[in-house]
């Protein structure tokens, strides 16, 4: 599963591995080790453990070489050194898989918790493996008296369990160096104590100047440097220590000086052991305490940060008082607003001074004490230069900087107590207001058209001018809803908003446009007013209209002269320039592009000179028309003078080359149904378009300038032999024609098949391969192989996707139902990326279910990877094709996860099996923090939803150590695979 390149690294650090390895057996060995065979500290145990962790299970091969040539450097035979270094590879698995099997370990030892597991299970359990296997190999052959075997078993674990205690974590701890030691500031303090600490390991385990210390100087100082170095240093300074330490006490007492020197004499170093053990594990401990208690300590000044920004920044007025409740001890600006004051002065004042009614806030206190929140309660408070302010009032017992407090928070709600008071009055007045329309309907009869509705709608009443207007007679309007006027000329909200207010008793008044039983439209000016009955709610409604058709008519008439042009009844220059006015704030917003097209009809005078200009007259009208068929509602078609039209294209896309051709595409219809023949009058007549083309995002080019450059390229089209487009930019005018070039020869690619499919692997945890992505590559007959980063988003927006969609899906079942053949591959299951435009053709489904059952494969180890994008629009239909496929068994990883349209509330219900990591979050991960937390939550929400999580992009083994310590359980990447062709993906599962 690895590449060429990954393969060869691998095996170089596994020689590196096995020498290091050999190289430190044969140091302790020879200058350590009291009689050649065993030693009391082993450090190539602690080596190949650390190198286990960090690297994973596939170093044990390096181990198991290099435990072999120290053997066999030391004398040992080859069977007596294959079998102790089966031992020592043994016990180097066995500590990994107890530190790491089903349990969180941190390789780089921040918590006790981790370094108890390291120092108990590696260094107490597995080492008994090594122990055991080596003593039993030394005793069949010989090496030792029977009598000696409990002895040598005992001093080989104790060699081992000191090795990992004393080697591991310093290789764990010292891969990440410490580089603040090295500034400037620091440098004084960091010389002076690991200076102090060499000195006194030359005084304790040395001998030196023993003459006026005496040969057994207190080896306990070596406790004070550990500890000092535990908590101005951390991990790093303790281990520096304790290996300092360990080297100078075993290096005197092998040349019988210092400390343990007599022991040496008896080939007793028990003492040298416990020692070690004792100060390595004192300053480990005390080391991680204090990370845990500073990330402790860290985390609370976070958390108590963060609540009092949080309280500082809220929009909702917040104030704690002391536990009597009678001082302020905080308050954030807000509320120092509501009580016209400054922070500084709300602190240490007693609020009661701010309530209105002093008792509210007495009786408050005493719900407090009682320990009941008070929520919601209305508050009348008295503010100096204010005033009377209302408020919403809501106050619980809280813990405040350790100390027991009343927190308070509050909404003004001034303006709506003052609003209640006005809708009260308003209602007084309707009230009056239909008393005494009661009194004047005779009067309303004659001279306004009157109508009375229920609850419901329904025309109760219409008096005999709303008959003569809308040309109902009574009898058909009665019991009828005013919808039977209903011109459809207001928006869907108008009539829905009227009836919101006049529901709620409040009068409505605005202009509507209605139709009449002949189906003329009339315009009348409406107020309607509410009923209210003695339950304060609407009874029914009272609508007075009066008739203002011919003003409205008039007015329609001059706007439409000042906006519109006469002949062709298109926009004129004036409501063009507004228009694109208003375009180029859209495309700001947007960031979606537009593009203006200036359009003169070629010889126009000539048809003006020769057949005259009522006939010229037609042609525009017709040509008008034509133009406005060939664009969207949305666009603009102007008369702009003459014989020039412009069409204003809106909204097209963010991508510059994109824009461009779509707006070529419609120029190019333009073009060709301007240059259709015309009738005029009996005569037909032939004339053809120049087309100038710009396009514009936003406000930096102004709209005279635009239409320049519109105007510029039209005379380039026309100094081109005229019946021609050209773009304001001439390099846009050569994208876009690569652009066509590239379209017709995709097309060309799928009739003659020039695409291919190549795949790329995918592994579990354990490294072992579970399946692959199938991925199309092109081969161009000329061009060579063109990536999907230039052809896809193409086929996409032409709709040709659906062609490839539809052979990569029927390729790859193909390619399974040879893999289900094939006990090398019949495992495997293929990933299939999925467009959104091809999941959301109408036989999809259908589609994909025939393809699977002709090819005859087994449907769960087909996996479907639609991106995020597809849940941009009709969700509920995605999601009903996905549970039908998923019926008969196919399989859903969502790509390229939270890059795109994250939305929880359609995630959770999507029939997924599997979430796919993006490979921009995966790329930067071991030095942004910012990218490992979000994996670190897509892979916790994963494991809550219960799918699984795939990561690609996955390149070096940091990305891959850091993927797994945070529970991701399958792998893509280079590290593993490149994407490579059939026959190169057998040899890749071959060589596993």
């Amino acid at each position: 599963m690895y590449s060429l390149n990954a393969k060869l690294i691998l095996t170089l650090k596994q020689i590196g591995l096995a020498l290091l390895y050999a190289l430190l057996a044969k140091i302790v060995l020879t200058y350590f080790s009291a009689n050649g065979i065993v030693s009391i500290i082993w450090p190539s145990s602690g080596l190949a453990l650390a190198a286990l962790i960090i690297g994973g299970k596939r170093y044990a091969w390096g181990v198991m070489l290099g435990a072999f040539l120290a053997n066999l450097w030391a004398g040992a035979s080859p069977v007596v050194a294959t079998f102790i270094a089966i031992g020592n590879t043994l016990e180097a698995l066995a500590g990994f898989l107890l530190l790491t099997r089903k349990t969180h370990f941190d390789p780089w030892l921040q918590s006790q918790r981790s370094y108890l597991r390291l120092l108990f299970m590696a260094g107490g359990v597995s080492t008994l493996v090594a122990a055991f296997v080596g003593s039993t190999t030394l005793l069949f052959s010989n090496t030792f008296p029977k009598e000696a075997f409990v002895h040598n078993l005992l001093y080989w674990w104790m060699g081992d369990s000191l090795g990992i205690v004393v080697i591991t974590p310093f290789i764990l701890v010292w891969r990440r160096p410490p580089l603040q030691w090295f500034k400037v500031e620091r440098l004084p303090e960091v010389g002076l104590l690991f200076g102090l600490a060499l000195l006194a390991c030359q005084f304790i385990f040395m001998g030196w100047l023993h003459e006026l210390v005496g040969t057994y100087a207190k080896a306990v100082l070596m406790f004070l440097f550990i500890s000092l170095a535990a908590v101005r240093f951390g991990k790093h300074g303790v281990s520096l220590i304790q290996l300092m330490t360990a080297t100078f006490a075993l290096f005197g007492a092998v040349h019988g000086v210092g400390f343990f020197a007599g022991d040496i004499a008896k080939s007793e170093l028990t003492g040298f052991w416990i020692y070690i053990n004792t100060l390595s594990i004192v300053g480990m401990l005390l080391g991680t305490y204090i990370i845990e208690h500073r990330r402790a300590q860290d985390a609370t000044k976070k958390t108590e940060e963060s609540l009092r920004f949080m309280l500082e920044t809220s929009p909702i007025a917040v104030r704690i008082a002391a536990d009597n409740g009678h001082q302020v001890i905080f308050a954030n600006n807000r509320y120092a607003r509501l009580i016209n004051a400054t922070s500084e002065q709300v602190i240490g004042k007693d609020p009661k001074d701010y309530y209105a009614n002093p008792k509210d806030y007495e009786n408050i206190l005493e719900q407090i004490d009682k320990g009941n929140f008070v929520t919601d309660k209305l508050v009348k408070l008295s503010i100096p230069g204010e005033e009377v302010t209302w408020v919403k009032a809501s106050y619980r017992p809280v813990d405040f900087n350790g100390e027991s407090a009343v927190l308070g928070w509050f909404y003004d709600v001034t303006d709506l107590r003052k609003a209640q008071d006005a809708l009260k009055l308003s209602e007084q007045l309707a009230k009056n207001s239909l008393n005494e329309l009661k009194y004047q309907k005779f009067a309303l009869d004659n001279h306004a058209i009157v109508a009375v509705t229920d609850v419901q709608g329904k025309i109760t009443y219409a008096n005999r001018k709303f008959c003569e207007i809308s040309g109902y007679s009574q009898e058909e309007l009665i019991g009828q809803d005013h919808a039977i006027l209903n011109s459809g000329y207001h928006p869907k909200g108008f009539f829905k908003e009227m009836y919101r207010t006049v529901s709620r008793g409040n009068v409505w008044h605005s202009e509507i446009c209605n139709r009449a039983k002949d189906g003329h439209f009339y315009w009348v000016d409406t107020t309607i007013a509410p009923y209210i009955g003695e339950n304060g709610k609407p009874e029914s409604y009272i609508s007075i209209r009066t008739d203002i058709t011919q003003r409205v008519l008039a007015e329609q008439k001059s706007n439409f002269l000042a906006l519109y042009d006469q002949l062709t009844n298109l926009p004129n220059r004036r409501l063009l320039m507004d228009r694109l006015n208003q375009a180029l704030a859209s495309s700001a917003r947007s960031g979606k592009q537009g593009a203006l097209l200036f359009i003169d009809l070629d010889n126009f005078k000539t048809l003006n000179d020769t057949l005259g200009h009522d006939l010229g007259d037609k042609l525009l009208t017709q040509v008008a028309t034509r133009l406005t068929s060939c664009v969207r509602e949305e666009d603009t078609v102007a008369r702009f003078g003459g014989d020039e039209f412009v069409v204003m294209l809106e909204d097209l896309s963010e991508e510059p080359l994109e824009s461009a051709s779509r707006t070529e595409t419609i120029a190019n219809k333009i073009m060709t149904v301007l240059n259709l023949p015309y009738s005029l009058g009996g005569h037909t007549y032939s004339i053809s378009p120049s087309v100038g083309v710009t396009i514009f995002t936003d406000h930096e080019e102004g709209i005279e300038e635009l239409l320049k450059q519109a105007d510029i390229a039209m005379y380039q089209a026309k100094n081109a032999g005229r019946n021609t487009l050209r773009f304001f930019d001439p390099q846009m005018q050569i994208d876009v024609a690569a652009r066509a070039s590239l379209e017709q020869e995709l097309q060309v690619a799928i009739e003659s098949r020039q695409f291919r499919l190549f795949y790329q692997i995918q592994v579990n945890r354990s490294g072992h391969p579970v399946g692959a992505e199938a991925l199309i590559r092109w081969f161009h007959p000329t061009r060579g192989l063109i990536p999907p980063i230039q052809f896809i988003p193409l086929a996409e927006e032409t709709g040709l996707i659906n062609h490839i969609g539809k052979w990569v899906l029927e390729e790859a079942c193909s390619q399974l139902k040879i893999w289900q053949l094939d006990a090398l591959t019949q495992d495997l299951s293929l990933s299939v990326n999925v467009s959104g435009k091809q999941f959301r053709q109408t036989d999809f489904v259908d589609q994909v279910k025939a393809i699977v059952k002709n090819a005859k494969i087994n449907p769960n180890r087909l996996k479907l990877e639609p991106t995020e994008s597809l849940l941009l629009e009709n969700v509920d239909e995605i999601i009903a094709a996905m549970d039908e496929l998923k019926t008969i068994g196919i399989q859903f990883s969502l790509d390229d996860f939270g890059t795109g349209y994250s939305s929880l509330q359609y995630l959770k219900k999507l029939p997924l099996h599997q979430l796919k990591i993006d490979q921009s979050f995966v790329r930067d991960i071991v030095f942004d923090s910012n990218d490992r937390a979000i994996v670190t939550t897509i892979i916790s929400m994963a494991k809550n939803l219960e799918l699984d999580v795939i990561a690609e992009g996955v390149e070096t083994e940091q990305q891959r150590q850091i993927l797994m310590e945070n529970g991701c359980t399958h792998f893509q990447g280079y590290l593993f695979g490149k994407p490579v062709p059939l026959e190169e993906l057998y040899e890749l599962l071959k060589r596993l």
